[in-house]
Parts: C-alpha cells; structure tokens; sequence
C-alpha cells in the first residue's frame, strides 16, 4: 500500500517535472522545493518509500540494495530550469548506475555531489573513487559504482550542455575526486548559498548553475576554462582571498604556519597562492606583516601586562633577535622602544585630560 502511494505521488509529481526542466504549478516564479524523511514510516517500509522517488531525486538514478541495518533518509531538494539541488543526511548504501538504468532514463547530466560528511569508495569505469570528504563528479551518462557510509551531503544535476560551457568534456571529469582542503571554497561557497535556494525564481537555474560551475572550476584549476565575466572573477577572487586572510588571522599564533600550511589548507598550488597576494609582494610577506601589526597593537594596548616576549611568541615570533630586526625595519625602533613610546604617550594624554 504504501509503496503504490509513494508511486502515485512522484507520478503525479513528474507530470509537471523532466530531466531538464522543472514547473511549479501555481507558482511560475519562484523555485520548487520538495521534502523527503522517512521519519513516521514504518521501519520496514522506509527504505521502499525512499527508493521510489522520481527525479529529481537520485533514488532511481542507481541500483541500490535495502542495507542490512535500518534505513533512514532526510532531504530536500530545490528544482530550477537547468538544476536540481539536493541536500540529504542519508544512511550508507551500496550505489550503482548501470547501463540499464542509463539506457531508460536517458539522464545526461553532470551530477555534482559534495560530501561533508562521511566517505565514499567505488570506481566510475575504471577511475577510483575514495573520498573521506570533498567533491565526487559524475557523468551519470556513463556507469559507476560505489558504497558510503552514513552521510551528509549536497548534490547538483547539471545538464551536459551547460555544464560542458564552462568544464571541460563531463566525460573527462567521470569518477573524479577533489579532496576537502582543495575543494574548500567550492564547499563553503554552496553552504553560504543553501539558505536562500529558496528565494531564487524557476528561470533562475542556469544563472545559479553556471555560478557553481565557475567556482568549481576555478577548484579544479583547469588550464581551458573560459575567460570569466569580469564581475564574476572578481567575486571569485575576492572570495578566495578572502578565506585565505580568515586562515591567517586563525594561525597567525602559531610559528610553523606559512606558505606551505596555507596552499594545503586552500587545496591551490604555492604559485597560484603567490598571485593571489602579488599585489602586497606575496604571501609570506602578507603573513608576516601581519604577524607586525597584531604584536603592535599588543606593544600599544596598556591593558595588556604580558611580557613582551610571550607577546612576540603569542604572535607568531619565536626567535627574539629576529623579531628586533624586522620590528625595526617595519616600524623604526625595537618593539621594546615602541612599548616604551607607547605607554609615554598614553600617560600624557591621561595627564593632559585631568
């Protein structure tokens, strides 16, 4: 019974649904958005019920096998014209897309998924596939096969036309893995974005699909990429230097932290990292003069009693004879004449206002 009423439902749903377009009747502006739990369904049926959804869920999409456990799936998915957007918290599975599934359902879409978290292994026709966290591509025009564990993730379906105008050929990128330090701002970019999917109209999925594509190519650092808009290399760029600065500030306490760390920590090369922050005479630069500044402000807060050498250690300086020279040439004195300036300064101002 159950099962033959998920069935007439995702019927009735795939009237107004395909493949490459979604319509919201009674609502030709805004997005589609539909609801998945198997909370309040039977245990034994909760699997059935997830599995016989249409699409745009991925359900259908792969052969799966009822786990051995129990089951449970939450999700929701956002439908635009040209993308479909799913988010789901989901129990581990065995996943297999075979020719049979490929051969009816004729899907040719560039499928996307984001595993925050939770891990995946498989192979997509030869390529393996062992992700711990990162993205996963798709082909879902050619086979693939894989297990999970329990996880949380997010999902695109793109179509092969719009997708292969900014990427290069879908069935290049079929079973490729970008690991979670190298896909970070790809990551952080669609958690940003999930919370308003649902104010953007129907007609507004190719514009939201090649924004994603964009920031996923400038993650898979492909060479062909086209030229970008100029507004949107910009927003990218600035987004990008942006989580980088945030990185600094987090480790700016620690010594070891560096160039290294920091293009590990932002999945990108040392020379890409370089031209990000060419216009302050690179990184390690940027990093250290930093470093100066926030010790400067330590030297000038007269609140602050901690010696100045847990002040050069908290700031990232370790070496004392070091930290004199580059404070000198940075500023004009040593950090003790500054801390010594400072607190001058401070006692006249007080003077000078009784």
């Amino acid at each position: 019974m159950l099962a033959a009423a998920a069935r007439l439902l995702d019927n009735h749903f795939k009237l107004f649904c395909s493949p490459n377009h979604f319509f919201l009747p009674g609502s030709p502006r805004m997005a589609f958005r539909s609801f998945f739990t198997t909370n309040g369904i039977a245990a034994r049926d909760a699997y059935e019920a997830w599995s016989c959804r249409e699409w745009p869920s991925l359900a259908p999409v792969f052969d799966t096998q009822p786990p051995a456990g129990g089951f449970f799936a939450n999700s929701e998915t956002f439908g635009f014209r040209d993308l479909a957007v799913t988010r789901s918290h989901i129990t581990g599975l065995a996943f297999a897309r075979s020719g049979h599934r490929i051969r009816v359902d004729e899907i040719d879409h560039l499928g996307v998924l984001i595993l925050f978290d939770g891990s995946q292994a498989g192979d997509a026709e030869g390529r393996s596939i062992a992700c711990g966290g990162g993205v996963v591509l798709a082909d879902l025009s050619r086979r693939a096969q894989w297990i999970s564990s329990t996880s949380r993730t997010m999902t695109f379906a793109i179509p092969r036309a719009i997708a292969e105008e900014i990427l290069p050929p879908v069935r290049s990128l079929h079973g490729l893995v970008l690991s979670a330090a190298r896909a970070r701002p790809l990551m952080d970019y669609v958690q940003a974005l999930s919370p308003h999917l649902l104010g953007f109209s129907l007609a507004s999925g190719p514009s939201l699909a090649r924004a994603f594509l964009h920031m996923l190519a400038l993650v898979i650092e492909h060479s062909a990429v086209p030229e970008l808009e100029g507004d949107t290399r910009t927003i990218l760029r600035l987004a990008a230097r942006q989580r980088a600065e945030t990185l600094i500030e987090q480790h700016l306490h620690d010594p070891a932290f560096g160039v290294q760390e920091l293009a590990r920590l932002l999945g990108l090369s040392r020379s890409a990292l370089y031209r990000m922050f060419e216009p302050d005479q690179g990184v390690a630069d940027f990093i250290r003069g930093r470093r100066l500044q926030r010790l400067r402000a330590q030297l000038a807060d007269p609140a602050d009693h901690r010696r100045i050498a847990e002040k050069a250690y908290a700031s990232g300086f370790p070496d004392p004879v070091q930290l004199v020279r580059m404070f000198r040439r940075a500023y004009g004195m040593t950090p003790v004449e500054y801390r010594a300036a400072m607190l001058d300064a401070g006692m006249r101002t007080s003077r000078e206002s009784e």
